[in-house]
């Protein structure tokens, strides 16, 4: 059976869409990632490191085509970095024109901060007119 977004939110399967910070001017969890969720294009690619971001992501809506990969199972983290970089050459590789996001912390980016290297230089020397035709990926950390 499939469900409109309004009958998710009812059901309680995804949590609902903050439109504005609640109760004060800082900015907490609860606004921070439903407002990802409306930021995510149709054919995104959306991976989420180990913990805060996995946690996040899980009950926000996303759009019917994007992807969302993540691993809380074994609680490990670093792996994400590569798994992006994976993700974005394995869409381009079947000529997909998909955006590729990952939701990193500070301390998984560390483990395996060489790996930004190998997705700079992945498909060759670049410019700024063709940045947004890159297998980079977006980096993003809360």
């Amino acid at each position: 059976m499939k469900q409109d977004l309004e009958e998710k939110i009812k059901a309680g399967h995804v949590d609902k869409v903050y439109t504005a910070p609640q109760g004060g001017k800082e900015i907490k969890h609860d606004w921070l990632w439903s407002r990802m969720g409306g930021w995510f294009n149709d054919t995104d690619i959306i991976l989420t490191e180990t913990g805060t971001s996995s946690f996040g992501l899980t009950n926000v809506p996303l759009p019917p085509k994007a992807t969302y990969i993540a691993q809380i199972l074994w609680g490990s983290i670093g792996w994400s970095v590569g798994a992006t970089l994976g993700a974005a050459l394995a869409a381009k590789e079947a000529k997909e024109e998909r955006r590729t996001v990952l939701f990193v912390g500070d301390g998984s980016l560390q483990l395996v901060s060489p790996l930004l290297s190998s997705a700079l230089t992945v498909d060759g020397p670049r410019d700024r007119y063709d940045a947004p035709k890159r297998a980079m990926p977006i980096p993003f950390c809360p």
